[in-house]
């Protein structure tokens, strides 16, 4: 998995913040991810009886890095959602050998 972090960087882990809406009225953390050694990590709670949600939740994901993208002028909203487009079609049809290491929260 390539990313745009420095290899040579300090090591150490660089956390999100937490969403203020979350702050402000509570909330379940769903889903944390990390790019460790170029490999995605993530940990998650299967918390929807229908998994269509996360279908829906990974869709609201892909819309939002479209703006964050676009509002740092690295492209437009639309150029973003067809980039990760063909990426989730590409790597959903044939997933690469799997590096990561995700584990449900218990």
């Amino acid at each position: 998995m390539s990313s745009q972090i420095n290899p040579n960087a300090p090591r150490g882990f660089e956390p999100l913040q937490v969403p203020p809406a979350a702050v402000e009225r509570g909330g379940v953390e769903i889903l944390r991810a990390a790019i460790i050694n170029d490999g995605l990590h993530v940990t998650l709670r299967p918390v929807f009886d229908d998994t269509r949600m996360w279908g829906r939740v990974l869709a609201d994901i892909a819309r939002q890095l479209a703006h964050a993208y676009e509002h740092q002028e690295r492209g437009s909203a639309a150029e973003v959602m067809a980039g990760i487009r063909a990426g989730f079609d590409a790597d959903i049809e044939q997933p690469p050998e799997m590096h990561s290491e995700i584990k449900p929260l218990t």
